[in-house]
């Protein structure tokens, strides 16, 4: 395990290596333990812990045990130890045989140091050994097979030959040991080659003096892309990229100077096939123990794999884009970076690393979903990805989509979890407020008192428009049009009502289309085909290219009542058709070197006619400026992008996004710049669509007619809904209530209206929130508290998730008109029936009505009058009066006027005529001396005449008549 450096020497990381030492221990055992030699080798740890089990047992410590030895190799790179004791100990032995000698011998070691602290780091050099590799030839092997072993040997040859023997035995023993330890070195170094060429990382064997290279493993053969014959033709130094040539020529030279042991930097390497690959390179001098450089240790391990995911997410958290998570499931112990802080809104002082302190942060309402799918990943069922939402310490939610994978152990147990989190609250906020545009809109047109249709125009082969069809409506125009949804989705105007094309209402349509002119009718007399009744309509039309959007009122039942705004629904067509991107190449001054043919079908222009052209004269002139900082960011060398209007060839101007690069020389010389187009039209097209669909919505809900808000349910702990906040108001909404609307909006109903709970309304819009159901009621009696009085209300509301569309319409007047209306003609009815004088309801001359009091005045029964022209029972000489009568009571007028009989020999009467307004605002009789009904059935001109005659009509005329003669009014 090494750490990672960049090339300003800052720490990035750490880099483990691992290998499997079982394999390699169990080699060295068989080499060192289970010859005929009679040697042990030992492989100790830094610490000098043996770690091959034929050392002494695995885990002996060797220090302790051989401190001399121990010490030495402190001290040196590699060499040998005798602690055999030399001759005298050999000579006591063989002299005193009950004195054996004791442990000891020659020991053979060398240092490993595979790689080297970084430079700044603390610590020896020395201690970072990997580990030691130490051959011990124990002593009594040293002196076996020697004739002075031998009682008997030292008899026969005497005192006398004692010196020269001991002088030969130290010769023959030096030789010996030295041929030895030759054998050792030759088998130790053919051991560490063949760890060598085993070794995962590449690694060669270089002459310190020329670099040439010696040996090198298959993994540096396939890191460099080399065979190993091309390789020792090469020195270690031309391995490198040709730009990277240069950055350890310092260090090589101290190296090769004796001033340090080792270096090591991080480089490119190239290959034959072009590529390039990255690695940490170690350069290491084995040295005799004279200090002389014997060979040099080159190792390269691959981190061109580890180079780019490292660099992709440093970009993504130095941006603060994804979090990373480890997890060590045995133990319980979550390890956050720092994103992962933010992302959680937390302090790392404030996590206390535990799943538990994970799971305190989520959104109660996703907990359980995103512990099932953990609990699924830690089982192995599938991978760990999930969204779910997070509370921060500040009680604000935010998104978050997360993604883990799981090791497991060989049984199958969950041991470890690394995974990453990305915060996506933008995201998800941008998506809920989209639809919330979209339910809003639906919602506000669900909730209108008035229906609501899109229609989409319907052409022949030629273009024109022929029909319309249904492709949207609301509740009301259902209900109104006596049709279920579907039955009016893809309906043929024509087919449901086609009276439009005789009414002209099909025309208005098509020219409302074909002109962009709203339409606007008001008191528009239809002849409704699925009602059976003409039928009067305000009409409001909008046209949305071949759409139109539609609303009416039904004005038939209502006093004159101000037309109001029809509401739409824009719909627009984002264009789709992009031109192909466009690939360019510019020279430093801006002038056009290279473009690709694509640039015909965006601008019009050949290649041909832009290449050798400034680009500067194309660019519409309010985006010149960008253009020039654009170019002064490709000076530089940096990437830039950038909307510019670049002129068509036809005229006009095209808008197009510019991605571009520059390209600077060796010595940092801006050379030009290359980058690409793309067409934008269509998507800032879209762009303006879509601001403008917005204020359309907005301006929408200010010009409707009637009061409207939007209300958002308020919860409490446990999720009930308590009350509702006002979020939207409308201009007539405000009005009514006498507030402005920031004193409405951000308010709670039962703040400014308390008595939506006595009366059952919050339960109501509760239960609307609930259900999903639209709330519909009529004539609703309310005590307004702000009004302070008691008001009557169809009210109208629609849900959209915890909000409320909701619209009311004040029909008090209505109320109170009707209740007069009915206890008026209640009251007249009453009076008609039970008046001694007779009064008669007459319309265009005709009698329609008269009271039965008509049979005791003249001897008429009602119904021999009724149907009959009042002329027909009048006095020859009443005839040119009445005529007269009847003229000013159609202009409006009361007449009040005495008559008698033609022959002076009836009693006269007293007649009070007045107009009654009719449908038609006009009246049209009078009141005269009607003929008795004593007189003949044929209606002759003569014969007897009442005295108290009484008739009405539209207008109305009661006559009474005195016996004295004298008339009255």
């Amino acid at each position: 395990m090494r750490p990672l450096f960049d090339r300003a020497r800052v720490r990035r990381g750490v880099l483990v290596f691992v290998t499997q030492l079982g394999p390699l221990l169990q080699d060295f055992d068989r080499i060192t333990n289970d010859s005929g030699a009679l040697q042990r080798g030992y492989m100790l740890s830094r610490t000098g812990t043996v770690l091959n089990p034929g050392g002494g047992g695995r885990g002996v410590n060797f220090a302790p045990r051989f401190p001399e030895v121990w010490k030495r190799m402190a001290a040196q790179q590699s060499g040998g130890v005798d602690t055999s004791g030399g001759l005298l100990r050999f000579l006591s032995a063989t002299v005193l045989p009950w004195k054996r000698p004791g442990p000891g011998g020659l020991f053979l070691f060398r240092r490993l140091q595979p790689f080297s602290p970084p430079p700044g780091a603390s610590g020896d050099p020395a201690t970072a050994d990997s580990f030691r590799l130490v051959v011990e030839v124990p002593s009594p092997s040293l002196y076996r097979g020697s004739v002075l072993s031998q009682p008997a040997g030292l008899i026969l040859v005497g005192l006398p030959y004692l010196l020269a023997a001991v002088t030969s035995l130290v010769i023959a023993d030096s030789q010996e040991r030295l041929a030895r330890r030759q054998r050792h070195d030759q088998s130790l170094a053919q051991r560490l080659l063949g760890v060598m060429q085993n070794a995962g990382v590449g690694m060669a064997l270089c002459d310190p003096a020329s670099g040439a290279i010696r040996s090198a493993n298959a993994a540096l053969c396939g890191f460099l892309g080399r065979e190993e014959a091309e390789l020792l033709q090469c020195r270690w130094e031309e391995l490198g990229h040709p730009d990277d040539r240069t950055l350890d020529l310092e260090q090589a030279r101290q190296l090769r100077q004796g001033a340090i042991d080792h270096y090591g930097l991080r480089r490119r390497y190239q290959r034959p096939d072009g590529t390039s690959r990255w690695g940490d390179l170690v350069v290491s001098a084995v040295r005799d123990p004279s200090g002389v450089s014997t060979d040099l240790v080159v190792q390269i391990s691959d981190v061109t794999e580890l180079l780019q995911k490292t660099a992709y997410l440093e970009a993504a958290t130095a941006a603060g884009i994804v979090g990373i998570w480890d997890w060590d499931v045995e133990h319980d112990v979550l390890t956050w970076d720092a994103v992962m802080y933010q992302i959680y809104g937390r302090r790392p002082e404030d996590f206390q690393g535990t799943r538990d302190a994970w799971e305190q942060g989520l959104h109660p309402a996703d907990k359980p979903d995103v512990l099932q799918e953990l609990n699924a990943a830690l089982q192995g069922l599938r991978e760990y990805q999930v969204k779910f939402r997070v509370v921060w310490p500040d009680d604000s939610v935010h998104h978050v989509m997360a993604r883990g994978r799981v090791s497991l152990a060989g049984d199958g147990r969950p041991v470890r979890m690394v995974g990453v989190n990305y915060d996506i609250t933008a995201q998800v906020e941008r998506q809920e407020e989209l639809e919330h545009q979209h339910a809003l809109m639906a919602a506000t047109v669900q909730s209108l008192h008035d229906p609501h249709v899109i229609l989409k125009a319907r052409r022949d082969a030629s273009g024109v428009i022929v029909d319309f069809v249904t492709i949207s409506a609301n509740a009301l125009t259902c209900h109104y049009a006596g049709l279920s949804l579907d039955q009016l989705i893809g309906s043929s105007l024509l087919e449901i009502l086609p009276v439009h094309r005789s009414s002209g209402l099909l025309d208005l349509y098509i020219r409302a289309v074909n002109t962009g002119e709203p339409l606007v009718l008001d008191d528009f007399v239809f002849p409704h085909e699925i009602i059976g009744e003409e039928v009067h309509f305000d009409i409001r039309a909008i046209a949305v290219g071949d759409e139109l959007s539609i609303t009416w009122r039904d004005a038939t039942a209502r006093f004159q009542m101000l037309g109001r705004l029809a509401e739409s629904e824009q719909r627009y067509k984002l264009l789709a058709e992009n031109a192909s991107d466009v690939v360019f190449r510019g020279s430093p001054e801006g002038v056009t070197l290279w473009v690709t043919p694509s640039i015909t079908d965006l601008i019009g222009w050949t290649p041909e006619e832009l290449i050798g052209q400034p680009f500067g004269p194309f660019v519409h002139p309010d985006d010149l400026e960008t253009l020039k900082q654009a170019r002064a960011g490709l000076a530089q060398g940096d990437r830039q992008e950038f909307r510019l209007r670049v002129r068509h060839r036809q005229g006009g101007y095209r808008r197009v996004a510019v991605t571009a690069r520059g390209a600077l020389g060796p010595d940092g010389r801006f050379l030009g710049s290359v980058g690409s187009w793309r067409d934008i039209e269509a998507e800032v097209e879209a762009e303006q669509a879509r601001a403008l669909e917005r204020s359309r919505l907005v301006a929408t809900f200010e010009s409707l007619l009637d009061p409207h808000v939007v209300l958002e349910a308020r919860r409490d702990a446990s999720g009930a809904i308590v009350d509702f906040v006002y979020t939207a108001v409308n201009e007539a909404a405000s009005r009514y209530n006498l507030l402005a609307q920031d004193q409405m909006v951000g308010r709670s109903v039962m703040e400014l209206l308390p008595a939506h709970s006595s009366t059952g309304l919050l339960e109501m819009y509760r239960r609307v929130v609930e259900t999903g159901e639209p709330l519909v009621l009529d004539d609703f009696t309310y005590p307004h508290e702000i009004l302070g009085e008691e008001r009557r209300y169809d009210i109208r509301a629609v849900p959209i998730g915890d909000e409320l569309s909701f619209t009311w319409r004040d029909v008090t007047e209505r109320h109170d008109a009707a209740c007069r209306l009915a206890a008026s003609e209640e009251s007249y009815r009453l009076l008609a029936t039970n008046s001694s004088d007779v009064v008669v309801r007459v319309r265009d001359d005709t009698v329609l009505w008269v009271s039965p009091s008509l049979t005791t005045a003249l001897g008429w029964q009602p119904e021999e009058w009724i149907g009959h022209q009042v002329r027909d029972f009048l006095h020859p000489g009443d005839l040119d009066d009445h005529q007269v009568d009847l003229q000013a009571i159609t202009r409006g007028e009361s007449r009040c006027v005495a008559t008698g009989s033609a022959t002076g020999t009836a009693a006269g009467t007293g007649r009070r005529c007045m107009p009654a307004p009719s449908g038609t605002g006009r009246a049209a009789s009078t009141g005269v001396c009607p003929r008795s009904a004593s007189s003949t059935t044929k209606w002759p001109r003569s014969g007897s005449w009442s005295a108290r005659p009484a008739l009405t009509t539209s207008p109305v005329c009661s006559t009474a008549g005195r016996h004295s003669g004298a008339s009255t009014a």
